[in-house]
């Protein structure tokens, strides 16, 4: 997926896990932006990068993915930015 693509993808899958309620603030344009360089577009890189950041704003109790908490996943999967 191209880096447009990547972040309609993120929102189409929160979309899908959360029903109705609103929950696309959880990973902002410039965060979508940011897992696009790591993952390269590829869905499942995506998925998983995802789903430890959103673990990993749980335990911070954050309101959001923010860009450290992003990179400190990637780094934890030893994802290189391109």
């Amino acid at each position: 997926l191209d880096e447009a693509h990547t972040a309609e993808y993120i929102k189409h899958r929160l979309k899908v896990s959360a029903g109705d309620k609103n929950v696309f603030h959880l990973f902002p344009e410039e965060v979508c932006g940011l897992i696009y360089k790591y993952t390269k577009g590829f869905p499942r890189e995506i998925n998983h990068i995802c789903d430890l950041a959103l673990l990993d704003g749980f335990i911070k109790q954050e309101k959001s993915i923010t860009a450290s908490i992003t990179e400190s996943v990637a780094r934890d999967l030893e994802m290189a930015y391109t």
